[in-house]
């Protein structure tokens, strides 16, 4: 699958119905819904981008500003597209983001066994510093990662 000619913006309203779609598919009934990224966009402290391919959203990601940190709420990229660098563009992009709002840090929880995810988050030097027990569905733990910009 070609992977060039792939941007990186701002995600608008326009490409929630997308969004939505990608999301179903990567987290099935623990999808998120289209109006809770409707909501999420309202937030002026939210910064969500998308990855487009031949003005079709292939992936998404976002986090949460508070005060000097970044919570990375998500990251999904469409099956097709998947071990193909989307995902590290866009956690790229997020970090990039954080850096310009003088964000001094990131974490994010990642469900445990989750092996892509977590390989790549170690890949950008995400360290484990703890763990939410029962955190997913009340029976998956979150491996809650950190890094300092």
């Amino acid at each position: 699958m070609d992977t060039q000619n792939i941007r990186i913006e701002k995600m608008k309203f326009e490409h929630i119905e997308q969004i939505a779609a990608i999301e179903k598919a990567c987290f099935g009934q623990n999808a998120w819904s289209g109006a809770l990224f409707y909501s999420e966009l309202l937030d002026g402290n939210k910064h969500y981008f998308v990855a487009v391919k031949n003005n079709s959203v292939i992936g998404y990601g976002g986090y949460a500003h508070i005060l000097d940190e970044a919570h990375i709420m998500n990251i999904a990229v469409e099956g097709a597209y998947r071990k193909k660098g989307v995902s590290s563009s866009i956690l790229t992009h997020l970090l990039q983001d954080a850096r310009k709002r003088n964000i001094r840090a990131v974490t994010l929880e990642v469900r445990e066994g989750n092996d892509a995810a977590i390989s790549l988050y170690q890949k950008f030097g995400f360290k484990l510093e703890g763990v939410r027990k029962n955190y997913y569905e009340g029976k998956h733990n979150a491996l809650i990662y950190w890094k300092i910009l």
